[in-house]
């Protein structure tokens, strides 16, 4: 499948301007190096792919920030615009101090916008600067995400206040799980409840942090980001099935098959309930494997349901994959959701 990748991934810089105690990237990359537009354009050409994911971590901390944004927003690769999106948060420290950024990397059509909200919750007047930028420059706030890092120095009560604000605000919060560089074994279980404890996953105990606080906190930011999603400008209130939908709704867009049917659906076509669940089986494996869906959303319900089983009976006991599965020639999308 990897000549179906419909993407490049790249860097603009490598290193970073900041020294945040949490993160280990000024120690990894101490030698900071920018690439100029002209050098970035070079590649990207080269490459020809219609949409960029920059790893940068702090992107717009690069030197020739500007210059790339206003090229970028002109680069047309087979006759189509370039999509890009930064897979880390944006430094809004940087946005703030000079706003036009943010119009630019609309003109640059950065999709999936993210900013970081690193610090304390006394930043919170930053955070709202920064995020009115954005919706300036033409973005929804509930298409804005906050990038939060918890189980570190910022205790539970200060980190359910941010989160709360972020509720004012109506942006969505990408949670990162802090653990030291240094840790060579993760073994945290989000399928639990309860239960794990300092030998199974690292926990920032002398903030205050426990298990419980850390999967209520998850639990909390998951319930938030649906409600933010698909019931805040309807007036609605957070409920179970809009996470059972959520859930419905990113399998589908993993698998590129456009929305979903409507969940009771699901509820009443055994035929449409086990094949959801043989698609939440492959994204499970492929996300944690870094495989591509690629080719497979294009397919008749027919055929999908037959490159399911055939990649699930793959996969061995114990996870390994057997053998390698080729996607046979896609079908028109329009026949995608002919079957029941």
């Amino acid at each position: 499948m990897g000549n179906e990748i419909d993407h490049h991934v790249t860097h603009a810089m490598r290193g970073c301007i900041r020294k945040c105690a949490f993160c280990g990237t000024w120690k990894i990359e101490p030698q900071r190096h920018y690439k100029t537009s002209e050098e970035l354009q070079k590649e990207l050409k080269t490459i020809a792919k219609n949409k960029v994911i920059f790893f940068d971590n702090n992107f717009l901390a690069n030197t020739n920030v500007k210059s790339i944004l206003e090229d970028l927003s002109n680069l047309k690769i087979n006759g189509k615009a370039v999509l890009c999106e930064s897979q880390s948060g944006f430094d809004g420290r940087l946005l703030e101090r000079n706003p036009e950024l943010g119009t630019l990397l609309r003109k640059a059509r950065f999709q999936n916008i993210r900013i970081a909200w690193d610090n304390s919750f006394s930043d919170y007047l930053s955070i709202k600067k920064q995020i009115n930028y954005l919706t300036i420059a033409g973005y929804k706030a509930k298409d804005i995400s906050v990038f939060m890092v918890y189980n570190f120095d910022i205790p539970y009560a200060e980190m359910q206040k941010k989160l709360n604000y972020c509720k004012k605000l109506g942006v969505q919060i990408t949670d990162c799980r802090y653990r030291p560089l240094e840790a060579i074994d993760d073994n945290y279980n989000p399928q639990k409840i309860e239960g794990q404890t300092e030998n199974d996953y690292y926990i920032h105990s002398k903030a205050g942090w426990t298990d419980k606080k850390i999967r209520t906190f998850r639990k909390k930011v998951r319930e938030h980001n649906i409600w933010i999603r698909y019931a805040k400008d309807k007036g609605l209130f957070y409920d179970k099935k809009m996470e059972k939908w959520s859930a419905i709704h990113n399998t589908f867009k993993f698998f590129k098959m456009g929305r979903p049917p409507k969940l009771d659906t699901f509820e009443k076509s055994p035929t449409w309930s086990k094949r959801l669940k043989m698609m939440t089986m492959v994204k499970n494996k492929y996300t944690k494997d870094n495989i591509s869906s690629s080719g497979l959303g294009n397919l008749t319900l027919g055929r999908f349901d037959e490159e399911l089983k055939k990649i699930i009976n793959a996969f061995g006991k114990n996870g390994k994959k057997k053998t390698s599965i080729i996607t046979p020639p896609p079908h028109p999308k329009s026949a995608l959701l002919g079957e029941s």
